[in-house]
Formats: structure tokens, C-alpha cells, sequence
């Protein structure tokens, strides 16, 4: 029995050590290669569809990080300026290197306003790019608003039209739902269904609270996924099947992360293959917890339900691993290997709440600041996960409202590489002179992204033994 009962601790304990063992390699190695296309428009923030191999590109700022100048009452001060607010559309091939754009006053002036917006909500179904909300200036009310509608947009009649100087307001339609009244969330197609994720309604002048001039806005975070339908009848849009918005069940916990693990706005939304080989979407990061200047680490995975309605037709869990690094949007590459039932999810910079120092120890930076690191979050066939920090860096503390472009649709599929293989490109964001607060802009560079069957040697793994941080 003595025996017995050892033999059981030496093997719970290994299952524990394996539980906690960091990846030390992954089986691919990620090539960066820019690409020189000097007439692209400085962009962060914006919405894209593809068609033909050529990118249609609307929406967004052309400024950098916004700024935290105060109010007074002279001046309430707007740090999302109109002027900075991007009134274009434009279509970019990546391969002919050319771009072709037209002025938004070719649409209806309400339309207009509504897609001169910044961190809409964006997904393309087909032949249609729908756009819902975003955050942007309202002529109709002089002020600054989250706005209500959905925007269906056919991309390649719109790229047609652009490329050869034709009007193309015939196909873009536009309609309002409230529904749609978020900014900083992300939209992306599960099956048949749109699930509309996390975000907030804000209203009002972005500005530092003012004891002597008071609060210039309202906020409210959705803290919900919502999943519906989208019909599109002779172009118009409309919102169909919409399933009672899912929120956070209640805990008996006085940890905010746990308590409210939906308070979150600009996050990262990306398909991922759960451990029994099914897609769901995945949702990375985000900020900021209630009353912090932080960010969230513990993933949200959503995967479609096979429940009868009117039970809600994804499924939502929260993972328990804690995700240290590119904690803020940025673009991110979903790789997976059916052989070794894996998940690789490649990060691409932005902002985060931990760095790797020179030496290779992990550091906290409470300041959020801008970083440089590419690293892939891990997820093994037991739901186990860990991150590997690439030897590879971005060019420059660059990646935050950056767009991956994919090559084609899903998740890139690792056991078919055999070659260096495009898998997609990085497109615009913010690019910042120092980590914390600094001088920044919006970037017009692009990047091919390759993969390879090389293998990549992390310079560092995740998570690391306790007391090491």
C-alpha cells in the first residue's frame, strides 16, 4: 500500500511539473519582409474586406496614440480631434503596390459621418463587409458619439468602382440599431452566427476627469457577447436571430478579473481550434479593469453550443491561465497543428503589461507601455497553455490597432507547411518613439508575414517557476 501510495504522488506530482512546464520550442519560425508601398495612407484603427487580392480599407485615424490634454472651461478640449479622423476610402494592392482612394462625400452625409469612425466593429461574410458602430464626431448633434448602425458594404463593386473612378454609394447601405452601438469591441463570424464582443458606448469629449470642469463624457462597457444573424435583402442589412446577449455569471469572489471578466475594450479576436478540433473565436487581452490601469490576462474562448434554444448557441468560458504578454489589441496569426492537437497564436506587439528585460527576466510595467515582442500564446490538447517569447522582434514599438491581413480565410493550418509559406500581411497602427506616453503616429508600413517548418527555440518561455517575475 506504502508503495502504492507513493507511486500515486510521484505521478501526481509529474502531472503537475508537466502542467506547469513552459514551452521551449514551437515547430515553425515566423519571417518578417516589408513591403515598400509608399502611397499607402497612415492608418490605426480603421476596418478592412478583401476581394481579388486587393484590400479595401476605410475608417480609422491617421494620428497616433490620442492625447490626455485637460480640460478647462475655456476649452473643453476634444483629444480625438475631427481633423485626425480618417474621410477616405481606399483600395491597396500589396502585390502591384498601388492604391486608389475616393472622398466618403460621394455618400450620403449621415453614412458618411457614421463610417469616419475609429475602433468600429468589423467582419466580412461573402461579398459584404459589415461594419457596426465605432466612436467618431456627429454633425447632426455637433458632438462626439458612439454610433448606432450596421453598414453593409459590397467589397468587390466597391473596389471596382474605386480603381476606376467611378461613384460607389449604390453599394454601400447603412441602417441604425441600437444593438450596434459599441466601440473598442471586435465582431467576428462563428458558423452561420456574428458574435458582437465585450466594448463600451462612449459619449462625449475623451478627456482626464476635471474637479473644476467635471466629466466631459459618459462611459458604459457593454460586459456581453452578443450573437445574431445578418440578412442582406437588395444590399440592405439587418439584423436577424438576435439571441439574448450573454454576460458574466455571478461568482462569489471579490476579484474583479473573476467577478467581471467581460469589462474589456481593445482587445485581440481571433479563430482558435479548441482541443476536440473544433473553431471557435478566441478573445485576448483587453483593458481595463474596473477602476484599474490594467489589463486583463484570462483568455475568454467561445465556441458554438450544440444546446436547444432558447439556450444561447455559443458557449463561453474563461481560461485560467494568465496571459503575460500583448495584453492590447495587435494583430495575431492563428497557426494549428492537427498532429500534435495544438494551438499556436502568434502575437505581434502593441501594448502589454509585462516586457522581457535584457536578460531574460520577465518585468512588470504598470504603465502599459508600448513593446516590441512577438510571442505565441501555446494551448496543448489538454487546454494546458504557456507563451514563447520569438527571438524575432517588430521593427520598432509598433503593433497596437495593427491590422493582420490574411492571405486567405481560417486558421492557418501548420502540418500542410512545408515551405516558406505567405500567410498573410501587418498593415498601418500606431508606431511609438518610447514605451510609456511618448511621441507616436500612425504608421503606413506593411509586412509580409511568411511560416516555415523551421523550428523556433524560444529566447524565453512562460510561465516561468514562482518567485522568478
Amino acid at each position: 500500500m506504502r508503495r502504492l501510495l507513493m507511486l500515486l504522488f510521484v505521478l501526481i506530482a509529474s502531472a503537475q511539473l508537466f502542467a506547469q512546464t513552459a514551452v521551449k520550442t514551437i515547430p515553425f519560425t515566423v519571417v518578417m519582409k516589408k513591403v515598400a508601398i509608399p502611397d499607402a495612407p497612415k492608418l490605426q484603427g480603421f476596418a478592412f474586406g478583401r476581394a481579388g487580392g486587393k484590400w479595401l480599407v476605410l475608417a480609422g485615424r491617421h494620428a497616433g496614440l490620442h492625447a490626455f490634454n485637460r480640460p478647462t472651461k475655456a476649452n473643453p478640449v476634444n483629444n480625438f480631434p475631427p481633423k485626425e479622423f480618417n474621410d477616405q476610402v481606399f483600395v491597396i494592392d500589396p502585390v502591384a503596390k498601388k492604391v486608389w482612394s475616393a472622398p466618403l462625400t460621394g455618400l450620403p452625409s449621415k453614412t458618411a459621418a457614421r463610417l469616419t469612425v475609429t475602433n468600429s466593429q468589423f467582419e466580412q461574410s461573402g461579398d459584404f463587409l459589415f461594419i457596426a458602430g465605432g466612436y467618431g464626431f456627429d454633425p447632426a448633434s455637433g458632438k462626439m458619439d458612439t454610433f448606432g448602425s450596421l453598414t453593409a458594404i459590397n467589397v468587390p463593386a466597391t473596389i471596382n468602382a474605386i480603381v476606376k473612378g467611378k461613384p460607389f454609394a449604390a453599394s454601400v447601405q447603412q441602417v441604425d440599431d441600437l444593438r450596434m452601438q459599441v466601440t473598442g469591441g471586435e465582431m467576428k463570424k462563428l458558423g452561420d452566427w456574428f458574435a458582437l464582443v465585450f466594448g463600451q458606448k462612449f459619449q462625449g469629449l475623451y478627456t482626464p476627469n476635471d474637479s473644476q470642469v467635471g466629466v466631459q463624457f459618459t462611459q458604459l462597457y457593454t460586459e456581453q457577447i452578443a450573437v445574431f444573424k445578418i440578412a442582406v435583402t437588395n444590399g440592405k442589412p439587418a439584423i436577424t436571430d438576435y439571441q439574448q446577449p450573454i454576460t458574466a455569471p455571478p461568482v462569489n469572489s471579490t476579484d474583479v478579473t473573476v467577478t467581471r471578466p467581460y469589462h474589456r475594450r481593445d482587445f485581440s479576436l481571433a479563430q482558435f481550434i479548441d482541443t476536440n478540433g473544433q473553431t471557435g473565436l478566441a478573445a485576448y487581452g483587453g483593458v481595463f479593469l474596473p477602476g484599474q490601469i490594467a489589463a486583463y490576462r484570462n483568455p475568454v474562448y467561445i465556441t458554438p453550443s450544440t444546446a436547444v434554444p432558447p439556450a444561447p448557441p455559443v458557449n463561453v468560458a474563461v481560461d485560467s491561465y494568465g496571459q503575460f504578454l500583448n495584453l492590447y489589441t495587435c494583430p495575431l496569426i492563428p497557426a494549428w497543428s492537427a498532429k500534435a492537437r495544438t494551438m499556436y497564436t502568434t502575437f505581434f506587439g502593441g501594448i502589454s503589461a509585462f516586457y522581457i528585460d535584457r536578460t531574460g527576466r520577465l518585468e512588470r510595467d504598470t504603465g502599459l507601455p508600448f513593446v516590441d515582442s512577438i510571442a505565441a500564446l501555446v494551448r496543448d490538447g489538454s487546454g494546458n497553455s504557456s507563451e514563447c517569447f520569438f527571438p524575432i522582434k517588430m521593427p520598432g514599438l509598433m503593433g497596437a490597432d495593427m491590422a493582420y491581413i490574411p492571405a486567405k480565410d481560417g486558421v492557418v493550418q501548420l502540418d500542410a507547411v512545408t515551405s516558406q509559406t505567405l500567410v498573410g500581411y501587418l498593415y498601418g497602427g500606431i508606431v511609438a518613439q518610447v514605451p510609456n506616453k511618448g511621441p507616436s503616429d500612425a504608421s503606413n508600413s506593411v509586412y509580409a508575414i511568411y511560416v516555415n517548418s523551421a523550428t523556433t527555440t524560444c529566447s524565453a518561455s512562460l510561465p516561468r517557476p514562482e518567485g522568478t517575475e
